[in-house]
């Protein structure tokens, strides 16, 4: 793991499926966008903030992928022992990392349609 749990991508060891298994506790995956992410789809950055297109083009999106449109972090929470497996954008497009915190606040549900 990195430092502080640091948003990473995992080496081309692990390519093309990660696994990540919680054991003794509650634990909290941050997936964050890779910089690189913009540029495939479409989004213009200034300083740091992204933006996106419209919001009725990101609800069209969502419907017919199944996700999340927009493109801010995303947080899964990992029950003890449990097992989070992902692969293909999960693990080009976006960092993941755990921080190593005691208190975490959800402020909004994304559903996954694909799970």
């Amino acid at each position: 793991m990195h430092k502080n749990g640091q948003p990473h991508q995992d080496g081309p060891a692990y390519f093309p499926v990660v696994a990540i298994l919680s054991l003794g506790s509650l634990a909290v995956m941050k997936f964050s966008p890779h910089l690189r992410f913009g540029e495939y789809n479409g989004m213009t950055t200034n300083s740091s903030t992204a933006v996106n297109d419209t919001s009725e083009n990101a609800e069209s999106t969502e419907k017919k992928t199944g996700l999340c449109s927009d493109q801010h972090d995303v947080y899964v929470l990992l029950m003890p022992c449990s097992l989070l497996i992902f692969k293909d954008e999960a693990y080009s497009d976006y960092l993941h990392g755990i921080k190593d915190s005691n208190v975490h606040q959800l402020d909004k549900i994304c559903w996954c349609y694909y799970c």
